[in-house]
């Protein structure tokens, strides 16, 4: 693992304690973060936030169902 990954990943994990619930929007950044910045797959960033792999994947689901909705709406 190289040290930046490592650095992100400890970053990752001081900001696990922000987490209150699976529905929190620190969950949805750190998942957001991992996924997409550090490229960790699944079932790592899982092990890193201390969560279930399911709930990675729905968190990215939901990330990207808002993200779709707001790109398709028309610009004012």
């Amino acid at each position: 693992m190289t040290r930046q990954l490592q650095n992100l990943i400890d970053l990752a994990w001081e900001a696990r304690a922000d987490i209150d619930s699976v529905n929190s929007p620190e969950l949805r950044e750190a998942v957001d973060f991992l996924r997409y910045y550090a490229d960790l797959d699944y079932r790592t960033i899982a092990s890193v936030l201390d969560v279930e792999v399911g709930t990675v994947s729905a968190t990215l689901s939901s990330a990207l169902t808002s993200l779709r909705r707001s790109l398709s709406e028309p610009v004012r």
